[in-house]
């Protein structure tokens, strides 16, 4: 996230943008151990697209997203040799659709959610988002970023807690944005 905030708003001017080619070097490693680090490129194409398009001209966002592929290849290749083991552990966790509404792993995801990324933090981005309420998102780009790479992954694991099991520390990432 650091270096993803570093050259989208600190390294504009660059020719050649680093931070961006360590931002996907990081989140590439950083697959290898969470697969839910991928939402920061998919907070990273929602912003570009809605908010930046210029960068869609530079090399580096291409190169980066690349580097991220080719870090998380053998994991990729190590699925492939072992039936999806892993596949086939997230299928066992979050069964979408199966079985109907489950408040209780709503209530568990939500507090564990609030537990988890500590209640202060919790009831202070809580505040945050009402006083944001007006303006929805907020003006400055950097804010707009962080809101992109936080906000929807803490929602969306709440929906998908309606219909499956889901741990707490999923929203990790979110929260720290």
């Amino acid at each position: 996230l650091y270096f993803l905030i570093d050259a989208f708003f600190f390294k504009l001017e660059n020719k050649f943008n680093l931070s961006l080619l360590l931002a996907g070097l990081f989140i590439g490693l950083g697959l290898t151990s969470k697969y839910i680090i991928i939402y920061l490129w998919a907070a990273v194409v929602f912003y570009v697209i809605v908010y930046d398009r210029k960068w869609l001209k530079r090399t580096e966002l291409y190169i980066s997203a690349v580097i991220s592929v080719l870090c998380f290849l053998p994991v990729i290749i190590w699925n492939f040799q072992n039936q999806m083991q892993t596949i086939s552990f997230w299928d066992e966790k979050v069964e979408l659709l199966k079985s109907g509404l489950k408040t209780d792993f709503f209530l568990f995801e939500l507090s564990g959610q609030i537990i988890y990324n500590n209640p202060v933090n919790f009831f202070i981005i809580l505040l945050s988002l009402v006083r944001i309420k007006k303006n929805y998102i907020p003006e400055c780009n950097i804010k707009r970023f962080l809101f992109l790479a936080g906000l929807p992954l803490a929602v969306l694991l709440l929906i998908i807690s309606l219909f499956g099991r889901t741990l707490p520390h999923w929203s990790g990432a979110g929260y720290l944005s």
